[in-house]
């Protein structure tokens, strides 16, 4: 939770690196990886859409790097199951001879249709950002979180070390903390409505 806390909080991804070098760009996406799933344990809403938006995008990703590396080995020499890998992909490959110089008009075909997706990853990945952007003051900052601790441990006379509690731990304390307050206030109103 230390290292999540100091992300989150003071804006530090260097904090994420356990060892070795990390690009800025491997760091963004880590960090936002993590925070996609620290909302989704948390069931929050304002994060969902870039959760969701983020799967997306690496769906198509995937397929776009498939699809490369298929292109590439067709390009030089034909393969059986190259073909069929690209048939599974979801484009029409089935070459009248196993010349890769009779069939190459065929695989330019097939890129050019594939330009679509990239464009699509574009327009995903612009839609992800603006949504990043909407959603940037919605973080909670560490005053929030030494409050929820603070909150949790008043009513189950124990102690925790945000330190080294984990993220999901934390959620579930969070979560039974937030369900104790409502059980609270519905009893407070039930006995209001007998006076």
């Amino acid at each position: 939770m230390g290292r999540f806390l100091t992300a989150l909080c003071d804006n530090d991804l260097q904090a994420l690196v356990i060892s070795g070098p990390a690009t800025p760009g491997e760091l963004r996406e880590t960090w936002h990886a993590l925070l996609n799933e620290y909302f989704e344990l948390k069931n929050d809403i304002f994060k969902s859409e870039e959760f969701q938006l983020s799967k997306d995008i690496t769906r198509l990703q995937n397929h776009l790097f498939l699809l490369q590396q298929c292109i590439d080995f067709l390009y030089t020499r034909h393969s059986a199951s190259v073909a069929q890998s690209l048939n599974k992909l979801g484009y029409t490959f089935r070459p009248a001879t196993q010349e890769p110089e009779d069939y190459r008009p065929l695989l330019d075909t097939i890129v050019a249709r594939s330009k679509t997706k990239y464009i699509q990853v574009k327009q995903l990945i612009a839609r992800r950002e603006k949504v990043r952007e909407n959603t940037k003051n919605v973080l909670p900052t560490r005053e929030y979180f030494e409050q929820v601790i603070v909150n949790v441990e008043s009513v189950q006379k124990t102690t925790y070390d945000l330190e080294t509690i984990t993220v999901s731990k934390f959620v579930q304390l969070e979560k039974r903390y937030a369900k104790y307050v409502q059980t609270v206030n519905d009893s407070i109103q039930k006995n209001k409505k007998f006076k």
